[in-house]
């Protein structure tokens, strides 16, 4: 088998299902498998997946186990040459697949693939590309002189800011959202570390591709959307718990000696600074809450919707969307994509929210045209006959008839 696509669920439902709709485009061709590990979720996900995706193979852990320990467990039952490790909030381009497949078949030397993500308004994420974490690389991240000096090939080394984002590369670090191996890659590094339990187990396993002799390759060519944290929420106690206490993990598994303690220091700092922005945060929405009933809210004009959708569908989808007076919406159908994108490059159209409904539009025009303007459109996501509806903090179920 050429590919074996292994995707880890917990508590996202109708993120997966879409994209496991976009997987059955970006596929076809491809001598393929799909495993879904769900991670005990306590959403409808057993109950709906399997009879909407009969192909897919499924793993109901009873507990949680973990990014890696279950991303471990569906390699175990794998069998493709190549294993892609995919989030389930992602949105993969039909060219997508095919392009990393051809990519490795050129470099044989290449271990790992990467590509380009951008959220769901085509923001560009600076993860996709990244260096390892020296101890100076991360004292400028943790310092925030990285993120001051985004394009500086001294401060900004850890998301390898000199290097643009649509062009290829080698990286040293691949982001797990999407990250495609050579099973021997797989096989010689062992897989994930299980002592990640979230966060900080693509950046381990990357390292240790390269002390392998494997390299690790950013793809620029093709792109996904990536929603980013839909299944861990980042303005919660919980988050701030799995990602620093990995970073600690890190730091004590590949930075020995003197600089370890002062690393740890720099961790700690900056957990409890997030901590205390997710406090203040949190007190702030409370105290709106409790204004609400003595400010009058601004009335304002809801932006044009574009719709790329057949008229049944679009049928099913309306009650989700918030179409309430003064409200247009504008066909926007695959040959009209481009038009509309050359007259939003004046700015002075107000962002916009796009529902996307595939097969009428292609994944990769929508990534496309949100990457070339990103910040412009709002995108929302239902694929055609799907029972969900998804965009950036926004997922939903479509009522059945």
């Amino acid at each position: 088998m050429t590919l074996s696509i292994i995707i880890v669920n917990h508590n996202v439902r109708c993120f997966l299902e879409q994209c496991l709709y976009s997987l059955r485009a970006a596929a076809v061709g491809i001598d393929h498998e799909v495993i879904v590990v769900d991670n005990a979720s306590y959403d409808d996900s057993r109950q709906f997946l399997p009879e909407r995706f009969p192909e897919v193979r499924y793993l109901w852990n009873e507990q949680n186990q973990g990014f890696g320990r279950a991303c471990n467990q569906g390699t175990r039952i794998s069998s493709g040459r190549h294993i892609l490790f995919l989030n389930p909030d992602t949105i993969v381009p039909e060219d997508c697949l095919e392009r990393c497949l051809h990519h490795f078949e050129q470099h044989p030397a290449v271990g790992a693939l990467g590509v380009r993500m951008h959220n769901g308004s085509g923001v560009f994420l600076r993860e996709s590309k990244r260096s390892f974490p020296t101890p100076s690389t991360a004292f400028l991240k943790l310092s925030g002189l990285s993120a001051l000096f985004p394009q500086s090939p001294l401060f900004a080394r850890y998301h390898l800011g000199e290097q643009d984002a649509f062009q290829n590369c080698e990286a040293d670090i691949l982001a797990g959202a999407f990250m495609m191996l050579r099973r021997e890659a797989v096989e010689a590094t062992g897989g994930f570390d299980e002592h990640f339990f979230m966060f900080g187990e693509d950046i381990d396993l990357s390292w240790r591709l390269r002390q392998a002799g494997f390299l690790n390759y950013y793809l620029a060519q093709t792109a996904i959307l990536h929603f980013k944290g839909e299944s861990n929420r980042r303005d919660t106690f919980r988050h701030v718990k799995y990602f620093y206490g990995a970073m600690t993990v890190f730091v004590g598994k590949h930075h020995p000696g003197w600089m370890r303690p002062l690393l740890w220091v720099g961790i700690g700092l900056r957990a409890s600074a997030t901590l205390m922005r997710i406090a203040m945060s949190k007190m702030w929405q409370w105290l709106r809450l409790q204004m609400a009933g003595y400010v009058v809210p601004q009335q304002g004009a809801l932006p044009t919707l574009l719709v790329s959708a057949t008229d049944t569908h679009l049928a099913a989808v309306s009650s989700l969307l918030p179409l309430r007076p003064p409200r247009s919406i504008e066909r926007c159908v695959p040959e009209k994509l481009r038009i509309r994108a050359r007259q939003d490059q004046t700015g002075e159209e107000p962002v916009r929210e796009w529902l996307a409904c595939p097969p009428a539009c292609r994944y990769a025009d929508v990534i496309e045209l949100l990457a070339s303007l990103p910040g412009r459109y709002c995108i929302r996501i239902a694929a055609e006959g799907s029972g969900s509806l998804v965009g950036s903090g926004l997922a939903m179920a479509v009522p059945q008839s």
